[in-house]
């Protein structure tokens, strides 16, 4: 069972206060000095490091003086973590978003071990960033989105293969979308059903807003050629979804718009002419320069489907776009009786 978010939160703060406890000894309470909604450690004083925490009880750690104290990542982490889940409990309650963005982020929170600490991963294979945007805690993602320094930490896979952008797209979060790749977040990961984060985006009916997003990213191209396990690039999901200003988005993009499904060897122009979507024909032959005689495994054209199947609207668009009557295929096996 996935690891609830707040008792993971509350594991942390447990590591880090055995650390911190370890390091300066037991903390010292003293109530008298609670503030009621400061969440930040006190800069460097003659009696020690201070972290003024907002806690259900009310309580102030002082931490005892040590000569390394101000180079330690435990006191940053812990009260992020109380950060967090107050975050959380406010949340929960009528308030505003905007009222929970205006809490303060901790100082010196750039001293932060992510990678060992917000990034390590749970028995899910999940990290906090992953949690946060599968429970579209849409602040928390992006605070631990503002705080990563390595974009690698970024692309770090779930037991099911999902990266944080992935899950972003399957959860239609764009503002998560957006800075994940400016962040340097990579299109190019897949999951364990060989989909991309561009797969997600135009799957069904496609979101354009997040394809546009994704576009921003310098692996977009890459991605655009990228097939999953069942042989399907991006354009012809966009295709099949009906969505034409997506498949026209993806076709300005430099799309490849003869590539083949790898089980059948049909183009999305095969698509359109076996289904009679004259749509998604007349946006291929505006936009791009697709190869209106190209074959399936079978050898056979878009011609031959569409007149197959009943479409002669589509047959009347193939002829006047050039298709030919007979596919390569089998002028070289009459020549090749010719020739016998």
């Amino acid at each position: 069972m996935r690891t609830d978010w707040n008792i993971k939160l509350q594991r942390m703060m447990d590591v880090s206060s055995d650390s911190m406890n370890q390091k300066y000894g037991p903390a010292s309470i003293d109530s008298s000095s609670y503030d009621d909604n400061t969440i930040t450690p006190a800069r460097k004083s003659p009696h020690g490091y201070s972290v003024m925490i907002s806690s259900s009880d009310g309580d102030v750690c002082n931490i005892s003086q040590n000569s390394s104290y101000r180079r330690t990542k435990d006191i940053p982490l812990y009260c992020l973590c109380q950060k967090l889940l107050n975050i959380v409990s406010i949340e929960s309650s009528d308030n505003t978003q905007e009222q929970y963005q205006a809490l303060p982020v901790p100082e010196d929170v750039s001293d932060l071990d992510l990678e060992s600490q917000v990034f390590s991963q749970d028995e899910d294979g999940d990290t906090l960033l992953h949690i946060a945007i599968i429970q579209q805690r849409e602040y928390i993602a992006l605070l631990f989105i503002e705080l990563c320094s390595d974009p690698c930490l970024l692309d770090i896979q779930n037991n099911l293969f999902q990266t944080a952008l992935l899950l972003a797209v399957l959860t239609q979060q764009t503002t998560i979308v957006k800075r994940l790749v400016e962040k340097g977040a990579s299109l190019t990961y897949q999951d364990r059903r060989g989909d991309t984060a561009l797969h997600a985006a135009c799957s069904g009916k496609g979101n354009l807003t997040i394809v546009k997003a994704l576009a921003k990213s310098v692996t977009f191209s890459q991605s655009l050629e990228i097939k999953n396990c069942e042989g399907i690039a991006c354009l012809h999901l966009a295709a099949r979804g009906g969505n034409l200003e997506l498949l026209q988005f993806l076709l300005e993009t430099n799309a490849d718009a003869n590539a083949k499904e790898i089980k059948t060897g049909k183009t999305v122009l095969h698509w359109a002419a076996e289904s009679g979507n004259v749509g998604v024909l007349k946006c291929l032959f505006k936009c791009s320069d697709v190869d209106v005689n190209a074959v399936t495994y079978d050898s056979k054209t878009a011609l031959e489907l569409a007149r197959g199947n009943g479409f002669a609207d589509v047959v009347m668009d193939l002829l006047y776009e050039g298709a030919n009557e007979k596919s390569d295929s089998d002028d070289n096996n009459e020549s090749g009786s010719e020739e016998e």
